[in-house]
């Protein structure tokens, strides 16, 4: 197992200097508005059946969220990127 992971790194490194010029990595981060007016809608439902039951409960509305974003892309012919992106968005109230 060290053998493989000691030769997977070692190829990555040979093709990352190799083709430096053509491989992207890219993170972002950021803040953001959000517009979740259906799940605020929800939460405010559901607050009215616990206030039926006699519960005191607020609700805070969702406005904005951070999020994260990652790429990693090879570039095929000139301005054409190909690869993948994985993202998280946390909302805030």
């Amino acid at each position: 197992m060290k053998k493989i992971c000691a030769l997977l790194i070692v190829g990555l490194t040979i093709t990352t200097i190799y083709a430096q010029q053509k491989i992207s990595i890219t993170a972002e981060l950021g803040h953001t508005t959000v517009s979740m007016s259906d799940v605020n809608k929800e939460l405010d439902r559901m607050a009215e059946n616990f206030k039926s039951y006699g519960a005191d409960v607020s609700v805070t509305k969702f406005t904005s969220g951070r999020f994260i974003n990652g790429k990693i892309g090879y570039e095929v012919k000139e301005n054409l990127l190909i690869g993948g992106k994985i993202g998280y968005l946390m909302v805030t109230p």
